[in-house]
């Protein structure tokens, strides 16, 4: 089996994250954008983040069921594992503040960017980095390598 590539796999959350406030500004900035659209598109960018979420956590939890035995006689391993878990949970809150924050935050108007409301929240949301999550994915990869776990979930 092939070690799975969990940046591949994750990529586009990252994107979402990083990348989400300016892809709403072009849509707002586009002929016959309303703000019933842009809270569309605040709805579904949320229920993809928190989808992605719930796959990282699937994807760690099955690593641990493959991988915790053998943790028990190889220190690293174990490490890897409390690491990434820490990692994780730490993740997870964040990513739930944001949504909290992007559910809270009015969408913009078209064509005027972020309200002075909206930049405020945004402002007060909690980063989150890409280079967060590509370390906690290139973990679990190494997990996967080092603890010779068989499943991976395209």
């Amino acid at each position: 089996m092939d070690t799975p590539d969990f940046l591949v796999k994750y990529g586009p959350l990252i994107h979402i994250l990083e990348q989400g406030e300016d892809d709403l500004e072009v849509i707002a900035a586009e002929r016959g954008y309303t703000r019933t659209i842009g809270r569309q598109w605040r709805d579904t960018h949320c229920k993809a983040v928190l989808g992605y979420l719930r796959a990282i956590r699937t994807d760690y939890e099955v690593l641990w069921q493959q991988t915790s035995a053998k943790a028990v006689s190889d220190a690293w391993l174990g490490t890897w594992l409390g690491d990434v878990d820490k990692d994780i949970q730490r993740f997870e809150r964040k990513v739930r503040l944001y949504v909290i924050v992007q559910r809270l935050t009015p969408p913009p108007r078209r064509g005027n960017g972020q309200g002075r409301v909206r930049k405020l929240l945004i402002g007060i949301s909690p980063k989150i980095r890409g280079s967060d999550l590509e370390q906690i994915l290139s973990t679990m990869r190494r997990i996967h390598q080092r603890g010779g776990a068989t499943v991976f979930l395209p």
